[in-house]
């Protein structure tokens, strides 16, 4: 059922409902044929959605829910009773399109916070500006985002610096400064300054566009408790209904009637259906909103109940960036500031991760150097170059001594540098840096009950060991190939161990898709990593785990409470009528109380994003 389909179905409730107190007070204040005649006119009215559902239902083969209400209302007015029958067809045709709604304020509220971009964009050629509409943004156009614009189209900035506002994306609270070479996201905000943005993506394989179409997939797909219910609908209908013909058979007459049309209305399990699937919504809305994509709700459902949490090192406990930790000076001639500087004219020229480590220590440091001349990246091994007219070599001692004829100055697999006539100038050690909140995340884990968490890393075993002492992690393999996580992995599983693995989403996605709950560190712009993964950190905060546990622990919560009211108002309310307690008019309102309580019950998990837990 279409947005269309249900307001006109509202239309028809609130026309038919006005009727009926329309009718009821002029049967009360002047004629009581007109007021019956205005009361038979809306129950026609709402007569058919009623009948349509049933026989759609019928017309397949399935003896469903909707058949229940048809039996009660065809019931009432057999009887004569319009006001019964009116207020009956009233409050369930209320009910089923407060359901549907409830579905589609979930998209509305989804799409809302992830599709925020403009119908227009201004496209640059060369100085001048045109506006234009956003269908016809093609790959490696380039477009103006002035502050306070929303960009449309996933880009790298060409030109200018800005603050960028990315919570919409990645639940980062502060925003970010950008500027030239790094990428922006279509659906961040655009705060401080002018920027050109050349085109990377656009429409859907924006991560804007991937990020919508993978909440709305997972909003609609179903839990195994709906999928029970909804399979199980026939049985639960013939049942219903024997009860109900039982009901009439042995209290007989109108009372009898009564009694067994009140069951048929308060049977109706739409509470029961509601109990799940909204919370569920709610919750994945609340992830989203603080920057986690869940694929299927499955996987919210089991993240509390994990046994065992494997955490891959590089990119994902660590930031994968080398830092300069010591400087080890070899000759009395250099200071550190000198061979930094030195070091410095090699590194600019390349991207190895050990030469963007020296450039970052020489900005701490405020060094600064020119451009080694003829400066070559030796892959796997160094950098050689000349500066001021003598050859200098940045790399691998082994490699190092060798081309500099120099003699090993010990037998360790140091980074080292040489400057020809002066021999060996200085060693440089790096660690990778442990992320900010990593030993937060581990700890507020163990806290919450997932105190078995194995490191799994391909780096050295000292420098596993180092980092997994610092984070309290007592369980560590170094060491591992791809097929080697697998094995652990595996392994773990066959001990009937629940797992969850959390990794950089792209050398780790075999694991990640093996384990029952694959979390990727660093999604944003990462088809690799959603793709992989049953869980995606659009940024890279690992705070987000212990807000996920506490997520997925609380909606079990809410969906045990909704479980457990709507069972118990449905016994309670099918007792009761039994016994006569509860009228047909009675029984309707009932039942759209238990729905309103269950979608109020739910709807408070969307806040729980917003302090992360």
């Amino acid at each position: 059922m279409n947005e269309k389909q249900v307001r006109r179905r509202l239309w028809i409730a609130l026309l038919g409902g006005g009727g009926i107190v329309a009718g009821v007070l002029l049967e009360k204040v002047l004629e009581r044929e007109a007021g019956h005649l205005i009361q038979g006119l809306a129950c026609l009215i709402m007569a058919w959605p009623i009948f349509s559902d049933a026989w759609s239902g019928l017309r397949r083969g399935q003896l469903a829910f909707p058949s229940l209400v048809a039996l009660a209302f065809a019931a009432c007015l057999s009887q004569g009773d319009l006001l019964s029958a009116g207020l009956v067809a009233f409050f369930m045709i209320m009910a089923d399109q407060l359901e549907h709604r409830s579905a589609f304020g979930a998209r509305v509220a989804i799409e809302s916070l992830l599709r925020r971009t403009p119908d227009k964009v201004r496209r640059l050629d060369g100085q001048q500006s045109t506006e234009i509409p956003l269908e016809q943004v093609k790959t490696d156009d380039l477009l103006e985002i002035l502050p306070g614009d929303i960009p449309p189209v996933d880009g790298v900035i060409t030109e200018g610096e800005s603050t960028v506002d990315e919570s919409s994306i990645t639940g980062e609270s502060f925003p970010v400064d950008k500027a030239s070479s790094d990428e922006l996201y279509a659906g961040t905000s655009n705060l401080t300054g002018r920027l050109v943005l050349k085109v990377t993506r656009v429409g859907e394989d924006t991560t804007l566009g991937r990020v919508h179409q993978l909440i709305l997939k997972a909003s609609n797909s179903k839990l195994p408790v709906s999928t029970f219910i909804e399979s199980n609908a026939q049985w639960y209908t013939r049942a219903v209904v024997m009860l109900a013909a039982l009901t009439w058979f042995l209290f007989k007459g109108d009372d009898g009637l009564t009694r067994a049309i009140a069951i048929l209305i308060m049977a109706c399990p739409c509470s029961l259906v509601l109990a799940t699937p909204s919370a569920m919504i709610a919750a994945l809305t609340s992830a989203a909103r603080a920057g986690v994509l869940i694929k299927q709700p499955r996987e919210l459902e089991l993240f509390h109940r994990i046994d065992e949490i494997f955490f891959d090192k590089t990119g994902t406990l660590t930031k994968g960036e080398l830092h300069l930790t010591q400087t080890e000076l070899l000759s009395s001639q250099a200071s550190e500031e000198e061979v930094i500087s030195k070091a410095l004219s090699l590194a600019n020229s390349s991207h190895h991760p050990h030469s963007r480590g020296i450039v970052r220590a020489a900005d701490r440091m405020k060094v600064s150097s020119a451009l080694a001349d003829n400066s070559e990246e030796v892959h796997g091994r160094g950098l050689i170059g000349t500066l001021e007219g003598k050859r200098l070599w940045l790399g691998r001692e082994e490699w190092v001594c060798t081309e500099a004829d120099i003699k090993v100055a010990s037998g360790k697999n140091r980074l080292v540098l040489a400057q020809e006539g002066e021999g060996l100038l200085a060693a440089f050690h790096f660690e990778d840096t442990i992320r900010e909140e990593a030993e937060s995340c581990c700890r507020e884990l163990k806290e919450l009950g997932l105190s078995q968490q194995t490191l799994i890393t391909g780096d050295r075993d000292e420098v596993a060991q180092d980092v997994a002492g610092r984070l309290g992690i007592t369980d560590v393999r170094s060491r591992l190939l791809p097929q080697d996580k697998l094995t652990a992995l595996q392994e773990s599983r066959k001990k009937g161990r629940l797992t969850a693995v959390v990794g950089d989403g792209i050398n780790d996605a075999p694991v990640l898709a093996a384990g029952d709950v694959g979390v990727a560190m660093g999604a944003l712009g990462s088809p690799v990593a959603i793709e992989s993964a049953s869980v995606a950190l659009m940024g890279s905060d690992l705070s987000r785990l212990p807000f996920l546990h506490r997520l997925s622990k609380r909606t079990q919560f809410v969906v045990a409470i909704n479980v457990g009211a709507s069972v118990g108002v449905l016994l309670a309310g099918l007792l009761l009528s039994g016994m006569g307690l509860v009228s047909p008019v009675l029984a309707a309102i009932l039942h759209n109380i238990s729905a309103a309580f269950i979608l109020l019950h739910s709807a408070q998990i969307v806040k729980f994003g917003e302090s992360k837990g």
